[in-house]
């Protein structure tokens, strides 16, 4: 299946740029039979560590996310196809939009429900589009473990799992159904 036209991954990925830039990510790449040709680089992805390193460098070099590491045991999210959820509601919103374009910018706020210790959506949003996000989680760790990854410009959101955390979810729902 084809991914997204605006998906920065559209036409594959560049194993080989990638791994020049993120070192992690070196040691997994191999030569074999692959959709760019039988001796194209490709990664086992099977592998959890290359997997997890492929992620990793992707979200640093293309979507300028600093310092991301997953804690072992949870799972990690292929960034191409969160990317492709986050243009297909791009493409919703363009929708009703003026000039039928994507829009941009924190006004747009998106709610994040079980966003795990990735926090994928939130960061792959911010780069994509500038919007902010309100993530949740059941686990407190995995909702402030994300939070220590640097994006290069402020990224909007909030994240709580307190009872006061609650309320703020309930006043964001209330004000998102208002408008």
């Amino acid at each position: 299946m084809a991914l997204h036209i605006r998906n920065r991954h559209h036409d594959g990925y560049d194993l080989t740029r990638l791994a020049a830039t993120w070192p992690p990510l070196s040691a997994h790449v191999l030569t074999g039979r692959s959709k760019r040709g039988p001796h194209a680089a490709t990664i086992n992805f099977k592998n959890t560590e290359a997997v997890e390193a492929l992620n990793a460098a992707l979200l640093s070099i293309d979507y300028g996310v600093q310092e991301f590491q997953l804690p072992r045991g949870h799972l990690t999210p292929a960034v191409p196809g969160r990317a492709d959820y986050l243009h297909v509601l791009a493409d919703l919103l363009a929708h009703d939009a003026p000039a039928g374009e994507p829009p941009h910018g924190p006004a747009v706020c998106g709610l994040d429900v079980g966003t795990g210790p990735s926090c994928i959506y939130p960061l792959i949003g911010h780069a994509e589009y500038q919007w902010s996000f309100l993530a949740s989680d059941v686990d407190a760790a995995a909702i402030h473990r994300p939070l220590r990854s640097s994006v290069p410009t402020p990224c909007p959101w909030s994240s709580d799992c307190s009872e006061s955390g609650q309320a703020f979810y309930a006043a964001c729902l209330d004000q998102l159904m208002d408008s």
